[in-house]
């Protein structure tokens, strides 16, 4: 999975960040609804203003999503969860990930070897 680039740039508008990112408006309200983003500051006309922090965390969330997290582990309102849990819950999905990893090296051993076979 290739995560979006972010450009050097101290502040990115709503549009902006939806071309880099390719989420939507709603997904970035709903983001922000959950606490997930931080602060966003705003410009003077009330225009929310994201910055390389916001688009970090923007990245977690499509990381999260790709693997099948939970993003409450990303929420600041998760005042339930301790950081160990979300350290000790993080470990477990990286536990799957490196299960999938060694699921797909041997579907790809499988693969070549078959290659080879018909190649013969």
């Amino acid at each position: 999975m290739k995560t979006f680039d972010i450009p050097n740039q101290t502040y990115f508008s709503t549009k902006e960040v939806t071309t880099i990112t390719g989420m939507t408006k709603d997904a970035l309200r709903y983001y922000e609804h959950l606490n997930i983003l931080g602060d966003i500051k705003r410009d003077n006309n009330n225009y929310r203003q994201y910055s390389q922090e916001n688009l970090e965390r923007l990245r977690f969330v499509q990381i999260f999503q790709t693997l099948g997290m939970n993003l409450n582990l990303l929420s600041k309102n998760n005042f339930d969860v301790t950081d160990q849990q979300k350290a000790t819950d993080l470990r477990e999905y990286r536990q799957n990930v490196r299960q999938q990893i060694a699921r797909l090296k041997s579907i790809d051993q499988f693969l070549t070897k078959k290659i080879d076979y018909f190649e013969k």
